[in-house]
């Protein structure tokens, strides 16, 4: 098997990034964000809100610089 070149993954990182897949990604993932904090079955449930609150900063952190740099560049 022919091995990936850091050509090639820095080439599909920049079609990435500049085709708007960055993007849609980024928007998906808050849609997701705000459907589980809005999610009916925490309503009347502050112990479960917060639990689920915690899990998604938790899941979130790994990629929260790409947010930050997203933020930063619309300004």
């Amino acid at each position: 098997r022919e091995l990936t070149t850091t050509h090639d993954v820095a080439r599909a990182r920049h079609l990435f990034q500049t085709s708007g897949a960055l993007d849609d990604v980024l928007d998906h993932v808050l849609t997701l964000e705000r459907s589980v904090s809005s999610a009916p079955a925490l309503v009347g449930e502050p112990a479960l809100a917060a639990a689920a609150e915690e899990l998604m900063a938790l899941a979130l952190r790994p990629i929260d610089h790409v947010f930050r740099a997203r933020r930063e560049a619309a300004v």
